[in-house]
């Protein structure tokens, strides 16, 4: 049955009902092109043609399914929205290929998903994506792109597998602002707010190197630098400091030059050994004699010259011209002092008259102080003398033996054979006085 020319109804000139088994009910525009059909089972169509939008005012319910479909094709196979459960909506693609979202104002795509399941964020191609990592794309031509986690305390990246839905995870905690990355799941390494870097755990090692070469760890107890050859150099990497090599060796260095190695037989040194104040080499590993010890610590070594003096007991004299043969050599090693000397007037100069006559006589001005004594004569270290020239043979000193407590030493002679040596008092003394001496002694 066809109703022609129904004015009530604006714009449609003929409403066609069902005619010849088609069971449709079909609508017409005054042209007698067919605008819109509703069929027997009550689906409806917007048939070909229609250039201008369907206005819905208020609610349109769809029983079943909204598609649309290509111009003339009346198969149902492209977007359609439908309902698959009672609490689901699907958008599909019959036609198998890609649903894209579209900005009207920028006329390219902003949202992709395509057929096999990949998801695409913007339209350009800066690149084709690995195909290991394409699953979610982010392309959209700007300089920077980016992807927010946001969270009131915890935003996660979780990996998984069959086994274990959280096997590994990226984590950022707000409430002390830490990154934290976890393996196997258990937390192996943080990032911390002030910069620090924790692999955290006891014997997790932070391995370098293509065959784990240099290992860096904290065992609960130690603390480890592990690697068959390990240098340590200044920040140009042109100066070595330092090298750790294969069975042991440890060289060091300075300004580039090694000056110090461990060998299989001890220590190789290039250069001096300099030992601070109070400090020397230790012996107390090794045995030491029967007697009492008090010391295995080797502490100085010095030598140099001097020039020795006649003195007195009661202090110097106010002039001695001396001759040039006058000037003495040491060494001192540990607190031992050997010193050897010659002390000669020559004609010249010599005003005692500022001391007593009967003062001990003594060579002055060793170069150190000598020990005091602690039991009887054990620090006065008699040595022999050799006198070339003196004023009275009778009073030429035989034998020199070191004054407790300071840096002089009293000369004695012996009158004849068998006497007891009598100390050389100032008076003997003269203008043409020579003696050559050594003198070995403990220094304070």
């Amino acid at each position: 049955m066809t109703i022609i020319n129904q004015k009530s109804i604006s714009g449609i000139t003929s409403i066609t009902t069902a005619a010849a088994g088609d069971n449709l009910l079909t609508f017409h525009t005054n042209d007698g092109t067919e605008r819109f059909r509703i069929d027997n089972s009550g689906s409806t169509k917007i048939t070909a043609g229609i250039v201008t939008t369907l206005t819905v005012t208020g609610n349109a319910t769809v029983g079943d399914t909204v598609a649309i479909t290509t111009v003339g094709d009346t198969t149902v196979r492209d977007l359609t929205v439908r309902t698959v459960t009672s609490s689901d909506q699907v958008i599909s693609n019959r036609s198998g290929t890609s649903i894209c979202f579209r900005a009207q104002s920028s006329g390219t795509d902003k949202f992709t998903v395509q057929a096999d399941g990949k998801v695409k964020i913007g339209s350009n191609t800066l690149v084709t994506p690995d195909a290991n990592a394409d699953n979610i794309v982010i392309d959209t031509g700007d300089v920077d792109s980016g992807l927010s986690i946001l969270s009131a305390t915890t935003g996660r990246i979780y990996f998984g597998d069959a086994a274990d839905d959280e096997a590994g995870s990226i984590r950022y905690v707000h409430t002390d602002n830490s990154m934290r990355f976890e393996t196997n799941s258990a937390e192996k390494l943080r990032i911390t707010s002030g910069g620090d870097v924790s692999i955290v755990g006891d014997s997790q090692k932070l391995l370098i190197g293509a065959g784990d070469d240099l290992l860096l760890y904290h065992d609960g107890s130690q603390s480890y630098i592990a690697g068959d050859d390990i240098r340590i150099t200044n920040k140009a990497v042109t100066e070595t400091q330092a090298k750790f090599l294969a069975n042991g060796t440890v060289e060091l260095y300075h300004n580039d030059s090694k000056r110090f190695e461990t060998t299989s037989s001890g220590v190789a040194v290039a250069g001096n050994v300099a030992v601070t104040s109070g400090n020397g080499i230790d012996f107390s590993a090794d045995g030491h004699g029967s007697g009492s010890m008090t010391s295995e610590l080797l502490d100085d070594y010095e030598e140099g010259t001097f020039e020795p003096t006649y003195t007195s007991s009661d202090g110097d004299f106010n002039t001695v011209t001396y001759q040039g043969d006058t000037g003495g050599r040491y060494i001192k090693i540990g607190n031992y002092v050997w010193c050897t000397g010659c002390a000669r007037i020559n004609g010249g100069t010599l005003d005692t008259s500022n001391r007593s006559s009967s003062a001990s006589l003594r060579i002055g001005n060793l170069p150190f102080a000598n020990d005091s004594r602690s039991n009887g004569d054990n620090s006065d270290s008699p040595n022999a003398v050799r006198t070339p020239v003196w004023n009275s043979g009778s009073t030429a000193p035989n034998f020199i033996a070191m004054s407790p407590s300071v840096n002089s030493a009293n000369l004695f002679y012996i009158g004849s054979n068998g006497a007891v040596a009598t100390v050389n008092n100032v008076s003997t003394l003269g203008s043409e006085s020579m003696v050559q001496f050594t003198v070995t002694y403990q220094s304070t």
